[in-house]
């Protein structure tokens, strides 16, 4: 009698686990509809449910073991992020004025026209 009451217990269990799961789903669905990549979402809701300071211990971990393989670091945007790390507060470099900013000259476009009369004559008259 008691160990029925067990087994009927566990599998209303059971039973919201796979309600609460199907409905997880529709959410996760609903996310990827939206534009959010569902691997990451499941990645951050893992993350947000462990606490602050476990949270910030792994993630510190992930940084440096990524350090130490040197990803991202040969990338002109790995390199801009090393020197905006080494940087005092992590302030970013101030952007050249507009005034100051180098003006690139238009190449023309399309073929050079013909000349069809002489330079010093634009009519052809001599």
């Amino acid at each position: 009698m008691e160990l029925q009451q067990f087994v009927e217990r566990i599998n209303r269990e059971k039973d919201e686990i796979a309600i609460h799961n199907a409905a997880i789903k529709e959410i996760v669905a609903e996310a990827k509809e939206a534009g959010h990549v569902p691997k990451h979402l499941r990645q951050i809701v893992r993350e947000s449910r462990l606490e602050p300071d476990v949270r910030k211990d792994h993630l510190a971990t992930l940084d440096q073991m990524r350090r130490e393989l040197g990803w991202f670091a040969d990338t002109p945007l790995g390199e801009a992020a090393m020197q905006r790390a080494a940087e005092p507060n992590g302030a970013p470099a101030r952007p050249k004025p507009f005034a100051e900013q180098p003006v690139h000259q238009a190449k023309p476009r399309g073929r050079p026209r013909k000349v069809l009369f002489d330079q010093e004559h634009p009519h052809g008259t001599a």
